[in-house]
């Protein structure tokens, strides 16, 4: 058995992130590896302790730790300014953290952790950045090998490149969750051992504990014989940092008033408005507000993932504008359509185009998107098909190649293999 570091893993805030985590999990167990997992937060923050509860429950094996920097977005201004600095002396070597470094060194493979981190176009981006890379810069002055997990990219500047090209070319391998993140990245940087693959989401395995609480908290609302279109909202900038601008949020509104009016007024067809995403509740309930005297719709607020996708399961169609709600739908071998604000990044177009999936963009002006969901709906055992065959694959593919990997750095490690566990 193989020991990994896997960094970093997200909080509960946004079940997307979660489910990149337990993608992950689930991907490495498969590998027969044992897992040494590095939160983005640090053991003193509570959304740490509420991840651990949550994994633990799930993933008993996994060892969870907290990270080196204090990261939490809910902190004031003057504790942010002051975690920032300490956060940079210790990325010039400053202060560092010992007892992190040992216990992320003291595996036989470093594994990052995957989602959309890279991009940089500001300075909070670059800081951001540094930080993030963090513990590949170690993972390099000890000599052990790591790789990067599926990931898309944004733009990226110059004084992001620099910072990026060494420890992205020192990787063993760096997998792309599609193709336009490759391309871009493969323009961008010269001598990577890049390779496509699809979002780590795609990787978790069916639960069934996570089915009885779905059958415990929803069987009653999905027991009737309507068919369901589920429907997640998101007017949040990239990064969740804050809102859109009202004209931008106000298109994307109308275009779901519309959609949400077309099937409301069908005999066999209910809404369910999903929130997976804190941020997301409020608009949604906005919306849920406008139609909730009819019967026709329901509000479902799930954090848990797992629980989410069984929720996924049980509708004919999802109409996301959350990447991983897609995501979990098509996991579920439940087709989806796509409606995204181009700053979004590369990811949300390019996992439409893997599956050949219809989507819009809000900058398209649509006035509703009754027409790409009506085509997926009448073809939905084409789609299911496609998604089921491109997710095994997909799944082979990057399993066989971290096999790969794996053993050409067995033995290369010896030394760290007779260290002790921190």
């Amino acid at each position: 058995m193989k020991t990994v570091s896997l960094i970093y893993t997200y909080g509960l805030k946004n079940s997307g992130d979660m489910a990149i985590n337990l993608g992950a999990f689930d991907l490495l167990l498969d590998l027969d590896c044992e897992i040494k997992a590095f939160s983005k937060s640090d053991e003193s923050d509570k959304e740490f302790k509420i991840t651990q509860t949550y994994i633990n429950e799930y993933y008993p094996q996994i060892k969870l730790y907290g990270g080196p920097f204090k990261l939490n977005r809910d902190d004031s201004k003057i504790t942010t300014i002051i975690n920032h600095i300490n956060g940079y002396l210790k990325t010039i070597g400053v202060n560092e953290d010992i007892k992190f470094i040992e216990r992320l060194t003291s595996s036989q493979l470093v594994v990052f952790n995957g989602g959309n981190l890279f991009r940089s176009e500001s300075i909070t981006d670059y800081a951001r950045l540094k930080a993030l890379m963090y513990p590949l810069k170690k993972a390099q002055e000890k000599k052990i090998p790591y790789i990067i997990l599926p990931h898309s990219a944004s733009t990226i500047n110059k004084r992001g490149s620099r910072l990026l090209d060494n420890n992205l070319v020192n990787a063993k391998r760096f997998f792309t969750r599609e193709d336009m993140s490759y391309d871009y990245l493969g323009r961008k940087f010269t001598n990577l051992q890049m390779e496509k693959s699809i979002d780590l989401a795609f990787f978790i395995k069916n639960n069934d504990l996570a089915k009885k609480k779905f059958n415990d908290k929803y069987q009653s609302i999905f027991n009737t014989n309507s068919n369901k279109i589920a429907i997640t909202l998101r007017t949040q900038v990239v990064g969740d940092l804050g809102e859109l601008n009202t004209s931008t949020k106000n298109k994307i509104l109308d275009a779901i008033r519309n959609t949400i009016k077309h099937y409301i007024n069908m005999d066999d067809y209910q809404i369910m408005l999903i929130v997976q995403t804190r941020k997301d509740r409020e608009v949604t309930e906005q919306i849920y507000n406008e139609y909730k005297s009819t019967d026709k719709i329901a509000i479902i607020e799930e954090y848990d993932t797992l629980v989410l996708k069984e929720i996924y399961r049980n509708c004919k169609l999802l109409i996301g504008m959350r990447l991983h709600s897609i995501i979990l739908a098509l996991s579920a071998n439940t087709p989806a359509i796509g409606y995204f604000e181009k700053t979004w990044g590369f990811k949300n177009p390019g996992l439409m185009q893997k599956f050949d999936l219809p989507y819009k963009l809000v900058e398209d002006e649509v006035d509703n998107l009754i027409p790409e969901s009506s085509l997926v709906i009448e073809e939905t055992s084409k789609y299911k098909s496609r998604i089921k065959d491109i997710i095994e694959k997909e799944k082979s593919m990057i399993k066989t190649s971290l096999e790969h990997i794996m053993k050409a750095n067995d033995g290369s490690n010896n030394i760290n293999n007779l260290k002790r566990e921190v």
